[in-house]
């Protein structure tokens, strides 16, 4: 699923088109364990968390990621330096529920015509 230019792995059992309906919001997963950390490193992921349109992170919950690899050589430095993006795609846990209840619901409804009805004569 793409967002923006960034191109997710989804983790769930959604079609990419039903997850593109519902609000998300695209975090670092260098603040996510930040927050884990606690103290002024929490304090910090907390307001990138709310940048991001995230107030309370134990409401949200990881549905997708993307990892980009930066390494390569840095001029200024004078050397090779590994470096790599992970960005998470997050939704609102009762957001979430809520489309996979109507998911469901929609995939149990019987076929109202057999789409294999003419093929064997």
């Amino acid at each position: 699923m793409t967002i923006d230019t960034n191109t997710f792995d989804l983790d769930t059992v959604l079609p990419p088109s039903l997850v593109a309906t519902l609000p998300v919001a695209t975090v670092d997963h260098t603040w996510m364990r930040s927050l884990e950390c606690g103290g002024k490193h929490a304090e910090f992921a907390m307001w990138y968390f709310r940048r991001a349109g995230i107030d309370n992170p134990a409401e949200w919950v990881v549905i997708g990621d993307r990892y980009r690899d930066l390494s390569g050589w840095c001029d200024a430095e004078g050397k090779f330096e590994y470096h790599h993006e992970e960005l998470l795609l997050m939704v609102r846990k009762t957001d979430l529920e809520a489309a996979k209840a109507a998911h469901f619901a929609e995939q149990a409804k019987p076929l109202t015509h057999n789409p294999f009805a003419g093929l064997l004569g």
